[in-house]
């Protein structure tokens, strides 16, 4: 039985490993692709440069002195299974650990497509982002001198050491987790071979079989058992990269986990060896017909604080991700609707606020918003600094048009599918949000002698998430997802409510202003006075799908290590029930004989388990804190399920072992 424990375990092990490989190498093939060793940011929040000039002088940069640069950017049309590479430059790079036909990526992620593009396909994709690179150290100097010409941020990513992504990979990684939680298993599995084989090593030992010898022996006879469960998990892994990924991907990753297989391999050998000579038989041991059951329950104590404070790193993330992941599927929702909008980034504002133009600025705002192509969005505390006491208890203040509302499903005084708008009277405000306000709206509108301007309603959001823009969102602005707004709704024309010298202009070039149909916006500016002004045009949601792709798949992976923890927490359990009643058989079967109940004669222990328990909870989540730095009322509580789900398992252990302590006793079974 537990000759096929070890197999499965150690397969177990090896599967997991192998997927934390191939999730080690889809991402390298994602970061750095295309031979690339290094990455850089951009930020173009604050260039006036246009971005097909931008894009010129990067080819120029990459073909000057010949290196390599690209861009993996999320398809904004397929965002959750697409991901190309932008490569700029007039050579189209080599193909460096990718299988790429014609254009066409085959990604070693089988659920991602993707293509290979040149800098002329950008299309509305933003330049903002990360870039991967190989090239000199003169080229690096040439991209410095170049951003800071033409105001743009520009940050050289440094590379982490092999330590830091050993940690990352096992500490801050669902797979990762897998793995540890994996190798725990696999470790009580041997302790409890070992245990169950103590007897016999005994009289080996009695019976002239030197005690180095028994050790090579058991060390042997324990690893062929991985071996096998090595071999079986080998197999697995790479017949899963040959059907469900590509029978060419397998090269890709073979030296690499063949390499930390064997490595795991020899960890696990050495392992083996150690615990085999810490529990190993003596003399004295045979002398007084005992079993080194002290050395077993130290292991079995160990094992016991390292599973509750593997679980401790485990389970409180486990809930993060599911509560995040809940939290992204409404999310997906509202961003499935932003695929296709897009914002301009526009210079020389002065020009367009002369009043000779402004005229044929609002005509193209105007046909925009009657063709249901504008929407507003501003998060105005994110572009005007508020103090607590001037927000007035909302977390946001937010001025919006209709447009942008039923694009979310907002009902107005009626439920919609994405919350509902309900009055608020400006009489009602807190004194200094209203004072605010009152001075704000002021310069915004076209009505200045209004308070609240002509067309400008206020309302309170009820509902879940209020997505809203604040200033560069697409470049370097994150959404704002509201809880509890403030929402200034603009209900009519945008030309007749707010001024567009000042406002409306400021809007459009720092993305607040959004546009649903490029293809209907290109033929406006095709014929408008903003044409010239107009730097690129790009989308606002390709950094929030390219963090929710990323996300997608990790939870499964914390909920896999979940399930092999509670296994590990049940094993350890039953081992260290069974070497407590193995070590007071003659005082159980005494105190039961003489009318104590076992809940009664396992009591003194479990009180001293209850201790180890909150001591090791304890520490197990300052442990998970300053790895995770996760909310303190999750992982409160998960210290809280893990400690009673512990007690509660040992309870029924201890009981258990000192009633099977008995019943052989009587039967003179030791």
């Amino acid at each position: 039985m537990l000759k096929r424990a070890i197999q499965l375990t150690s397969m177990i092990c090896v599967i997991m490993l192998s997927l934390l490989i191939f999730q080690y190498t889809s991402l390298v093939q994602q970061r750095l692709p295309l031979g690339t060793t290094n990455q850089f940011d951009l930020n173009l929040a604050e260039t006036t440069i246009a971005k097909d000039k931008l894009v010129s002088d990067l080819n120029r940069l990459t073909d000057q002195y010949k290196a390599i640069v690209v861009k993996t950017s999320v398809d904004p049309e397929n965002y959750d299974n697409k991901k190309d590479i932008i490569y700029f430059g007039t050579a189209k790079p080599a193909f460096h650990g990718l299988l790429i036909a014609h254009k066409e990526i085959k990604w070693f992620d089988s659920t991602l497509t993707g293509e290979l593009l040149s800098a002329a396909e950008i299309g509305t994709r933003s330049l903002s982002g990360t870039y991967a690179f190989n090239g000199g150290k003169e080229f690096q100097e040439a991209l410095k001198e170049w951003a800071q010409q033409h105001q743009i941020r520009i940050l050289f990513v440094q590379e982490p050491s092999i330590l830091t992504i050993v940690y990352a990979y096992l500490f801050q990684n669902g797979i990762g987790n897998a793995v540890l939680a994996s190798l725990l298993l696999l470790v009580t599995t041997i302790i409890t071979w070992i245990f169950q084989h103590a007897k016999a090593r005994s009289i080996r030992l009695l019976g002239g079989v030197k005690a180095g010898k028994i050790h090579v022996e058991d060390t042997t006879t324990i690893v062929s058992f991985i071996f096998v469960g090595f071999l079986l998990g080998l197999f697995i892994s790479l017949g899963y990269v040959g059907v469900v990924k590509d029978i060419r991907q397998i090269p890709l990753v073979f030296n690499r986990l063949i390499l930390c297989l064997l490595l795991f391999l020899i960890v696990v050998g050495i392992i083996t060896v150690l615990l085999s000579l810490i529990a190993g038989p003596k003399a004295a041991h045979i002398a007084k017909r005992q079993i080194p059951l002290k050395r077993f329950s130290i292991m079995g104590k160990l094992s016991h604080v390292l599973v509750m404070i593997l679980s401790l790193i485990v389970i409180p993330t486990i809930i993060t991700s599911l509560l995040i992941t809940n939290q992204l599927s409404k999310e997906y929702s509202l961003w499935d609707k932003m695929q296709n909008v897009v914002r301009l980034s526009i210079i020389d504002l002065d020009s367009l606020e002369q009043e000779a133009v402004l005229p044929d600025v609002e005509d193209f705002f105007s046909k925009m918003q009657e063709a249901n192509n504008l929407s507003l969005s501003l998060v105005i505390d994110k572009s005007i600094s508020l103090e607590s006491s001037e927000m007035g208890g909302y977390d946001h203040i937010i001025m919006t048009d209709r447009a942008w509302i039923d694009l979310l499903e907002i009902g107005v005084e009626t439920e919609g599918k994405g919350g509902k708008l309900i009055a608020k009277n400006v009489k009602d405000l807190p004194y200094e949000l209203s004072s605010f306000l009152e001075g704000q709206i002021s310069l915004w509108t076209k009505h200045n002698d209004v308070y609240p301007a002509q067309g400008l309603t206020f309302y309170e959001y009820k509902g879940s998430k209020f997505l809203a823009l604040p200033p560069n969102v697409g470049l370097a602005g994150e959404t704002v997802q509201a809880e509890n707004p403030l929402v200034l709704l603009i209900d009519g024309h945008l030309t007749d409510i707010v001024k567009t010298k000042g406002f409306l202009l400021s809007l459009a070039s720092s993305g607040n202003i959004v546009f649903f149909d490029e293809n209907h916006l290109q033929s406006a500016l095709a014929n408008s006075v903003m044409k010239p002004h107009i730097t690129s045009i790009n989308g606002i949601a390709d950094v929030a799908l390219e963090t929710a792709q990323r996300f997608k798949q990790q939870y499964v992976y914390y909920i896999v290590a979940g399930m092999l923890i509670f296994v590990t927490m049940f094993l350890t359990g039953v081992l260290n029930g069974r070497l407590w009643a193995g070590t007071n058989v003659k005082r159980i079967f005494t105190l039961h004989t003489f009318g104590l109940s076992y809940a009664s004669i396992v009591g003194p222990v479990l009180k001293r388990q209850l201790f180890t328990i909150i001591i090791t909870t304890i520490v197990g989540s300052v442990i998970a804190y300053f790895i995770h730095y996760m909310e303190l009322s999750i992982l409160l509580s998960s210290a809280l399920l893990v400690g009673i789900l512990y007690w509660i398992g040992s309870y029924l252990s201890f009981k258990r072992s000192a009633k099977q302590a008995f019943y052989r006793t009587s039967h003179r079974y030791n």
